[in-house]
């Protein structure tokens, strides 16, 4: 177990936080190629698990039938900041499957895209659902189960036969048993899976790889989920955001997914590797940096491609006015 490896923030050169680490990178067997702190440990994998719970909406053939673009299926994928683009994109789905956001039932709350809601409520509007960064997934399932005949009220409840079925698919493409995982609730009132993250880690080697799956109903569906999330990376995350900017600058050279709580998931495409990443005490600024710098250990990062994500491998902490007065650093150590 490699325990060297901390996210250390510096203010005006001091030592001020320090986050503990655990990452796996897998091959397309599941097996350890590296390891920071323990490879193994296991936690509630939130959101990172979105492209794995859209695959319904592509195999039960919803999208065909909706005439799903790529990027809402990627808004389906996504944790979003609830910027117009993706409000509309989520709207627009809803007005595919003629339904309204009352059948959401996640909630709404301030969005990243703090300045867009400000205009919004400005102009005499309330926040609704589809502000909600899971509004997309949320809007998915009830097209899932608007096209499959199931119950759309119930949607969301562990027993749901959508629902059962997301578990199983988790189980299959993580290569999971049943006793390896708990269920919990997510931020957004869906079922959430606990499980280690050496087997996250290679369901993200499959979402990037998915000719290594050998059901074709299945790999057809992640071949979909992982190319509208590459060619449509703003609606899965949004302005400065290390999912959409990582995916935008490398170019078809990862499929990545944070989760709440410091999680973060990276596939690598055609080179059957996977990763996980999880910041112990939820921190999601200590897994974007782990992330980048993992990428570049492995060699996917060109010089000009470092330039335009270098805020990604020493954030910059900045006050009130704007001022640097700190930074986040990681150094990788094997």
């Amino acid at each position: 177990m490699n325990t060297k490896n901390k996210v250390k923030i510096f203010r005006n050169g001091n030592l001020e936080s320090v986050h503990h680490i655990h990452a796996a990178v897998v091959d397309s067997k599941g097996e350890v190629l590296l390891d920071i702190g323990d490879p193994s440990f296991s936690t509630y994998a939130r959101s990172s698990l979105k492209p794995f719970q859209a695959l319904p909406l592509i195999i039960s053939g919803a999208a065909d039938k909706y005439g799903y673009t790529e990027e809402e299926i990627a808004v389906s994928c996504a944790s979003h900041s609830g910027e117009l683009i993706h409000r509309q994109t989520v709207q627009n789905i809803l007005n595919k499957i003629n339904e309204d956001e009352n059948k959401l039932i996640c909630g709404a709350h301030i969005p990243r895209d703090t300045e867009g809601f400000e205009k919004w409520v400005r102009s005499g509007n309330d926040i609704t659902k589809i502000f909600n960064n899971c509004s997309g997934k949320h809007a998915s399932m009830i097209a899932t189960c608007k096209h499959t005949d199931q119950d759309i009220d119930s949607y969301y409840k562990p027993n749901h036969p959508l629902q059962v079925r997301i578990k199983q698919l988790i189980l299959d493409i993580c290569q999971l048993k049943e006793s390896q995982i708990e269920t919990g609730e997510d931020g957004c009132g869906l079922p959430v899976y606990k499980m280690p993250l050496n087997h996250l880690a290679l369901g993200f080697c499959k979402l990037a790889n998915p000719d290594i799956i050998k059901e074709k109903e299945i790999s057809d569906a992640m071949k979909i989920i992982q190319r509208s999330m590459i060619s449509s990376s703003h609606f899965v995350a949004g302005e400065n955001r290390f999912d959409t900017d990582a995916m935008k600058v490398l170019e078809g050279k990862i499929v990545s997914k944070m989760g709440a709580e410091g999680v973060q998931g990276i596939g690598l495409v055609n080179k059957g590797i996977g990763i996980a990443v999880k910041v112990e005490d939820g921190a999601n600024r200590g897994a974007d940096i782990v992330g980048i710098h993992l990428l570049n250990h492995l060699g996917l990062i060109k010089h000009e491609e470092y330039q335009l994500l270098q805020n990604y491998f020493e954030p910059p902490i900045l006050n009130t006015r704007g001022k640097q007065v700190g930074h986040i650093e990681f150094e990788l150590e094997i």
